[in-house]
């Protein structure tokens, strides 16, 4: 149960470090 939590939380952790980039990515585009 454990690792299976902790691969749980690290996919989450990466998705989010991707949609933070995407977010940004997008800003930087729409700002130019």
């Amino acid at each position: 149960m454990e690792f299976v939590n902790s691969k749980r939380f690290r996919v989450n952790a990466n998705g989010n470090s991707v949609d933070v980039w995407l977010i940004y990515r997008c800003k930087k585009c729409k700002h130019s």
